[in-house]
């Protein structure tokens, strides 16, 4: 079953709130997330190296990528959602190629260097809209929600591509010198999307900063 866009667009606020409160956006979710783990099987990478943990229901979700390095950040690991199929989103950067995606969560780690927080996710934002732009999306719009504070945001928005909508749930906290970004993208209309979308909130709140 997958769900029209009405319903995904009344369900994205459902999943925000699950973790819109930055008093508790990473270590202090804890216990929440535990008594959601109930009934499923669980798997957890742990990194010391670069201080964090993430858990996923192992049924559903499994380790795409680990140890990717993009331009100025790192992205020690990839999750994808494996009760779907994969989407094709055209490129104009590879013409005559696509990319294929599943609903997934990232996360990326980078130094802030000092700057303050409105003025990361601004420089932020910016850069996902010109990358998406870059690579044939009609639009990236992040107003579906923001919220920024001292050491942490969490931004909401979507994508659209000619073939496909993208939503994204972006969560990022400061710690010492260290920017982490857990980032959920959701697929409008691929099989069990609701599901994954259940799924999203708590693998997002699982992310444990060790310090």
């Amino acid at each position: 079953m997958s769900l029209p866009i009405g319903e995904i667009v009344k369900l994205i606020p459902a999943a925000i709130q699950v973790c819109k409160d930055l008093k508790t956006l990473f270590n202090e979710s804890r216990k929440e997330v535990e008594s959601q783990k109930a009934g499923d099987r669980w798997a957890t990478y742990i990194n010391p190296i670069h201080g964090f943990k993430v858990s996923w229901p192992a049924q559903r979700w499994g380790i795409m990528e680990i140890g990717n390095i993009a331009p100025y950040t790192y992205i020690p690991i990839t999750l994808s959602f494996k009760m779907t199929r994969s989407v094709r989103v055209p490129s104009t950067v590879n013409i005559g190629k696509s990319d294929e995606i599943v609903p997934n969560v990232n996360l990326t780690i980078d130094l802030h260097g000092g700057i303050d927080m409105h003025q990361y996710v601004k420089i932020g934002l910016e850069g996902l809209s010109a990358m998406y732009k870059s690579v044939g999306a009609e639009f990236y719009e992040e107003r579906l929600g923001r919220k920024v504070e001292a050491d942490g945001a969490l931004v909401a928005g979507h994508v659209k591509f000619s073939n496909v909508l993208l939503w994204q749930i972006q969560k990022i906290k400061r710690f010492e010198d260290k920017m982490y970004t857990v980032t959920g993208t959701i697929i409008e209309g691929v099989p069990n999307v609701e599901i994954a979308l259940n799924d999203l909130p708590k693998i997002m709140n699982s992310v444990t900063i060790l310090g």
